[in-house]
């Protein structure tokens, strides 16, 4: 009796957390053609928040490069429109080398993952929230990135 109970108990804890939602509430990926990030295809990341616009959320943005990138910063434009239709863009700039090393996680495939969480505990608006991806640099390219992540959260 008491291994049926134990059994029935752990059955149930194990149920829970294979039902406990994510704490990701968006993540989009794109594939960078050619490894060059050009300013005339920004990438355009739709979040639709349904949920409690009480709800706080962190952005993470997730580029891979090749370790041969040419840049010792990472320059690039964030735009945001809400749903009302509010804009704003925010020149974000990742550090790509600490001292003579890349910073990030070196991939499998040999490519390097930067990760930075660029807004902290925000609230989303109810509706089509919209992020913009675009380099910040003269010539509006960056040549080497392979990937970009965008991610939302929500903030704990």
């Amino acid at each position: 009796m008491k291994r049926l109970l134990w059994g029935i108990i752990l059955s149930s804890v194990m149920f829970m957390f294979s039902c406990e939602s994510s704490d990701v509430a968006f993540e989009q990926t794109y594939f960078v053609e050619d490894s060059v990030m050009c300013a005339s295809k920004p990438y355009v990341f739709d979040f639709v928040n349904t949920k409690d616009s009480f709800q706080l959320y962190n952005v993470v943005l997730e580029i891979k490069h090749l370790p041969n990138f040419p840049y010792t910063m990472l320059p690039i434009l964030l735009g945001y429109m809400s749903p009302k239709g509010e804009t704003a863009t925010i020149p974000i700039a990742f550090p790509v080398y600490e001292k003579k090393d890349y910073k990030g996680e070196k991939q499998s495939d040999g490519s390097i993952l930067l990760k930075n969480t660029i807004l902290y505990s925000n609230r989303m608006q109810e509706g089509k929230n919209l992020f913009t991806i675009e380099p910040a640099t003269f010539n509006d390219s960056l040549y080497g990135v392979t990937s970009v992540t965008l991610r939302i959260e929500k903030a704990n």
